[in-house]
């Protein structure tokens, strides 16, 4: 296992000290801890054990907007940024990646 606890089978090397997720170095990208369909629902196979930067990447700002990291991701899949008037979720609360 790696510092974060990631299962080694789930990643790939960068460089000898550095790894990264199986699936987030290609394109399209498709983390293989991922389950579910993009745009429906998808959660996290591996949550309590997810890598530093899926741990650093909220899906809302301190001022309850869409995070500009979460909204690039989901511009990726062609989805829309998230909509803060259907309620913030709570602290810590993992939501899905859905439309």
């Amino acid at each position: 296992m790696l510092g974060g606890g990631v299962p080694t089978e789930l990643t790939e090397p960068l460089n000898p000290y550095r790894s990264a997720m199986k699936g987030t170095l290609t394109k399209p990208v498709r983390c293989v801890a991922l389950d579910g369909r993009i745009g429906e629902a998808v959660c996290c196979s591996i949550y309590d054990q997810r890598p530093s930067p899926c741990r650093e990447l909220e899906p809302w700002d301190a001022n309850g907007q869409p995070d500009e990291k979460c909204s690039r991701a989901r511009a990726a899949h062609d989805l829309p940024p998230l909509d803060p008037s259907k309620g913030v979720p709570p602290p810590g609360k993992p939501e899905p990646l859905a439309a």
